[in-house]
């Protein structure tokens, strides 16, 4: 069994398998400072396969009030502190945009700072929101409009069959007496 190493790889377990880390994988979560707006899917998808495209430096928004440049002195970062399925705890420093590699799904809200913020479709499946200048708190919230009309649905059923049972408790104790 020879050691193969091409490009950017560690060698991190040599036995019946070999298992390589891959040291140019970006985060889960990074600051990037450029966006471009590309609405078309497929030519989202192209100019992502194109050669010249840095990920780690420009992201792709389906859409975005503005996609913007953004400079600053300070290297922007970004650090997970929590990570459930339905809460994402970042802190994170800009300005630029946050880009959190999950997957972009209806139900996610996001806060920075406590302030909500909206969430743009990045790099085709990724969830981004736009962070300004400096430090910050920022969460992601799994929180589908769906789960509360429900619980509202059922809430206002259990009262209507709570009142029947109650009218018709009164109701047979009225023909029994």
């Amino acid at each position: 069994f020879q050691s193969l190493t091409l490009g950017p790889y560690r060698l991190v377990h040599s036995g019946d398998v070999k298992i390589y880390d891959n040291l140019t994988v970006l985060p889960r979560a990074f600051v990037v400072p450029n966006a471009v707006v590309i609405t078309d899917d497929s030519a989202a998808l192209t100019a992502l396969a194109d050669p010249n495209f840095d990920p780690a430096s420009t992201v792709i928004l389906a859409s975005a009030p503005s996609a913007t440049r953004h400079s600053s002195l300070v290297t922007p970062h970004a650090t997970i502190t929590h990570y459930s399925p339905e809460l994402v705890r970042l802190t994170a420093s800009g300005p630029g945009y946050l880009l959190l590699t999950d997957a972009y799904y209806p139900g996610w809200i996001a806060t920075v700072d406590g302030a909500p913020v909206p969430i743009l479709r990045a790099d085709l499946m990724f969830r981004a929101i736009e962070l300004p200048a400096g430090s910050h708190l920022v969460e992601f919230r799994f929180e589908p409009r769906s789960v509360k009309i429900g619980l509202w649905i059922s809430g206002i059923t259990w009262a209507i069959v709570l009142v029947l049972f109650v009218l018709l408790g009164i109701r047979n104790k009225k023909a029994n007496a």
